[in-house]
């Protein structure tokens, strides 16, 4: 459900494939997600996808900026370095930011997680 979901639904896209699971416990289990994979943005995780999640071996790719510019909840940096994965800083891109500048992402995220060491 949401406004993606809408949106294709009103394009014509059959969506009867969607909504019977979260999409990490969907790429999961259809074994689409090999160890070190490269996991972006992770903004809206439920309890079951921690649980799935827990003891893998992933990098989360977080882009501070992007998530301000859609309103999301704050991000669990911490909880993601808690449970031991690999956090990196990313950009995303020109349609859900003002700029590919990496240092003005290190600034956010900093400002976000007052607590993260440079």
């Amino acid at each position: 459900r949401g406004p993606l979901h809408a949106f294709l639904k009103g394009l014509g896209r059959d969506m009867s494939d969607t909504g019977g699971t979260t999409p990490v416990a969907h790429l999961l289990a259809s074994e689409a997600l090999p160890e070190g994979a490269i996991l972006t943005h992770m903004n809206q995780l439920r309890a079951e996808d921690w649980r799935l999640l827990r003891g893998r071996r992933f990098s989360i790719v977080h882009c501070p900026r992007c998530h301000e510019y859609f309103g999301r909840a704050p991000f669990p940096l911490e909880r993601f370095l808690v449970e031991g994965f690999n956090v990196c800083l990313g950009t995303d891109s020109l349609a859900s930011n003002r700029s590919l500048d990496l240092f003005a992402e290190m600034r956010s995220a900093r400002a976000h997680h007052p607590g993260l060491a440079p």
